[in-house]
């Protein structure tokens, strides 16, 4: 895992929330123009790996761009684990086929059931706190923070299924299951996501 200086993390940092901020101000002013092309989700996601685990609660924007094109960045933060904190960011391209599961499945036909594969940038951000010493007479002992920076890509595959419900806030809602792999600078682990979106 490689150490990024402080002052230059926090540079990028901003750029990328900068960067989000403005899609999701861009992705608004069109929604009233291009119905049923935008969406907001949440989601909780559990990364695992041979020595690094952890859970951790996401938001995505939603926009097609094209019929079957779609794109979706993506703010995760985990929960704290071993004096580690950790928040991410990820920019994926999802293209759909919303007829693949019925053409495989005739049962599934009509049942408004998407599969996409997945791919795109990810950037984690981790804070981890150490003891300056061993024995030490503070209370609380004296800690100091290192942040350090990962670079990568994921790729993968999800599903979406859209929630029957008599209900008319419900009817714009859908949920969905995804399972990426991390390829990072320093960590490869797969990410299990599950989900629920909501068409504006």
């Amino acid at each position: 895992m490689f150490h990024v200086k402080r002052k230059s993390m926090r540079t990028n940092i901003k750029s990328f929330f900068f960067i989000f901020i403005v899609f999701v101000f861009f992705t608004s002013s069109l929604v009233s123009q291009n119905e049923n092309r935008v969406s907001l989700g949440t989601s909780f996601d559990y990364g695992f790996g041979k020595n690094f685990n952890n859970y951790a609660m996401s938001s995505q924007i939603n926009y097609k761009l094209f019929k079957s094109i779609r794109l979706a960045p993506t703010f995760s933060y985990f929960l704290d684990k071993d004096n580690k904190k950790m928040s991410a960011f990820a920019l994926n391209c999802h293209y759909l086929f919303p007829k693949f599961a019925e053409n495989i499945f005739s049962v599934m036909k009509n049942q408004d059931v998407c599969f996409y594969p997945i791919a795109g940038f990810y950037i984690s951000n981790f804070r981890e706190s150490r003891k300056t010493c061993t024995f030490c007479s503070a209370d609380p002992p004296v800690r100091e923070s290192k942040l350090r920076s990962n670079f990568g890509f994921n790729f993968g595959a999800g599903i979406e299924y859209e929630i029957p419900t008599l209900l008319p806030v419900l009817r714009e809602m859908n949920i969905n299951l995804e399972i990426k792999y991390q390829a990072l600078d320093n960590y490869s682990r797969p990410l299990v996501s599950f989900g629920l979106l909501y068409d504006l």
